[in-house]
Order: C-alpha cells, then sequence, then structure tokens
C-alpha cells in the first residue's frame, strides 16, 4: 500500500521488463536498496515519515532507453493521548 500506519511497512514490487537490470534507491539503510537482476518484491523497514523508493533500469540493447520510476509511500500520522 502507498499509505501505511505509523511504523508500518509496505511491500514494493519491481519488474524488470526485458531491461539488463535495475537498482532501487531507499532511504534509512533499507536493505531493500541495491541493484535487481530479476523481478521481485520485498518488504520496506518500518516507516515512521513519507519515504520514496526509486528505481533505475538499463535497456538490455542500448542504454539510450533507460528507465526510472518511483513510488512514494506516506505514513499515517501517530497521536499522543494526553
Amino acid at each position: 500500500p502507498t499509505l501505511v500506519d505509523y511504523e508500518g511497512n509496505s511491500t514494493v514490487t519491481w519488474t524488470l521488463n526485458g531491461n539488463a537490470g535495475c537498482t532501487i534507491t531507499a532511504p534509512n539503510n533499507d536493505p531493500l536498496a541495491g541493484p535487481k537482476s530479476a523481478n521481485g518484491s520485498a518488504l520496506t523497514v518500518a516507516l515512521v515519515g513519507e519515504t520514496v523508493y526509486s528505481i533505475s533500469c538499463t535497456n538490455t540493447a542500448l542504454s539510450t532507453d533507460d528507465r526510472s520510476n518511483s513510488v512514494t509511500i506516506r505514513v499515517r500520522p501517530q497521536f499522543e493521548e494526553i
């Protein structure tokens, strides 16, 4: 989901669609970040604020058709009782 509870997780899914490889960038030392050579999905770390995950892919034939995309996951605010 693109909206989660405070300290909740979301699943990020990617498809290479014929690209040679892709790299995901993610904040906060999220282990989801890094190179990807196959389709897949992974759970994010516990999120405490709006977080952007980006993916950049290199085309198999020519690097002139590189592609990128991103997803923003928002977090519901946490309220404390007084």
